[in-house]
């Protein structure tokens, strides 16, 4: 959901609803990556990063 558009960098706010693993994982990439989460998934997104495999479960 679109919150308001911001004047000066013509970026919107948005709210994204994770899981506490998920968050925790997002924070740990975008770190990893050296962006803030915001950045991380603005660029995951545009391509610039590229996008992250899904974990793979141990059997």
């Amino acid at each position: 959901m679109v919150k308001k558009k911001r004047k000066t960098t013509g970026k919107s706010s948005v709210t994204l609803s994770l899981t506490s693993q998920a968050h925790d994982r997002l924070a740990e990439m975008a770190q990893k990556s050296g962006f803030s989460r915001s950045a991380f998934v603005e660029s995951v997104m545009t391509g610039k990063v590229r996008s992250p495999r899904p974990m793979q479960t141990r059997s």
